[in-house]
Parts: structure tokens; sequence; C-alpha cells
């Protein structure tokens, strides 16, 4: 039944310009609950974004699973975040269709069980400096320290989160996430069917 309210959200709701953090179906003994995460985390995100989350993230009782659909954005909010997700052992979903980018794929990360559909692609590049909108040393310091924590201790791997330029991507997918040790669960097809966007 939730994983039917889940598709009624994506399918109907307009895509978020802005941050939206809601709770799609609430916990209950044995199932967590939807925690949906959509829009773009605009620079006056940055501190409300994550007091959102954290509080809806606090009154869960039966953990959560967390679905992410979002351009990216906000680097800090996106950090943030994602170390509630990780303090509180949720899980994240990135379903097909459901554009998950930038700062979308640091949240992403977080998860304790990181699932994607089979369809799904997970964008990363570089932190922009805002000044000469190029790659940010400092900022892809801050990504990588944040990377590490989430358990993504592969150098190798680190650099090739970051180092697409700010106007480019490079991906994650179900494909090649083994090769980058991520470790990725597939939605069932069923379960990704009723997830995805139409």
């Amino acid at each position: 039944m939730w994983w039917l309210l889940i598709t009624i959200v994506l399918v109907l709701s307009p895509v978020a310009e802005a941050a939206e953090i809601t709770v799609v179906a609430e916990g209950s003994e044995g199932y967590p609950a939807l925690i949906l995460v959509r829009g773009r985390f605009m620079k006056e995100d940055i501190a409300d974004a994550p007091r959102t989350f954290k509080a809806i993230a606090e009154a869960q009782e039966h953990g959560a699973i967390v679905f992410l659909e979002s351009p990216g954005g906000s680097v800090g909010a996106a950090i943030e975040i994602g170390h509630t997700i990780r303090d509180h052992g949720f899980s994240t979903i990135v379903a097909d269709n459901a554009p998950c980018t930038s700062a979308c794929g640091l949240i992403w990360l977080a998860g304790r069980e990181k699932y994607l559909g089979l369809r799904a692609q997970v964008g990363f590049h570089g932190a922009k400096d805002h000044e000469t909108g190029q790659v940010s040393s400092h900022g892809n310091a801050m990504i990588g320290a944040y990377l590490y924590e989430m358990g993504v201790t592969n150098m190798t791997v680190i650099t090739y989160l970051t180092k697409a330029s700010p106007q480019s991507m490079v991906w994650v997918t179900p494909k090649n996430a083994r090769s980058l040790k991520i470790e990725v669960k597939p939605l069932r097809g069923d379960l990704a069917m009723r997830t995805t966007r139409r």
C-alpha cells in the first residue's frame, strides 16, 4: 500500500523547483516511513532543508526509506542531510526516470542500503567555485572527506566522482556500481515500476 502512495506522488506532482521534504507514508511496526526529497537545494536552503529533514527523521520510530528526485544544488545542505540519513540508518532510493544529480547523489550515497531502479542513473561532478565556475579544490576536499565518511574510501573512486566539471557529469548506474565499489541493491521489477515517474 505504501508503495502505491509514493507512485501517486511521483506521477501526479510536478517537480519542485525548491527543495521539498515530505513524509509520504508514516511508518508502522515492520514498515518504515517513506520520506520524499524533491527539487533543488537552493542557496537559501542551506540551513532550512537540513533542519526540516532532521526534524522529520527524529520523529520516525520505525526507520525510513528516503526517495530522491533532485537536480542537486547546495553541497552543504546535501552533506548535512546525508549525515542525518547515515546517523538514523535510513535507506535511499532513486527510481527509474527520477533525476538525482550533483548534490542529490551525495545524499543517495548516505543510505545504509542504496537502491537503484534498473535504468536509474545518479550523477556526480566536482564542487563548483562560484567565482570561476570551475571545479573548486576546497569544495572537492570537503566532498572527498564526506564520501570517505559514507564508506567510499577508494581514492580512485573518489576522484572519479569528483573529476567532472560542474557543467558535466559522471554516472553511477546499476551496471557500473560494482566496479566503483559502491554496494547497490536493485529495485525489484514490480517495485521499480510502482515507484517510477511515468
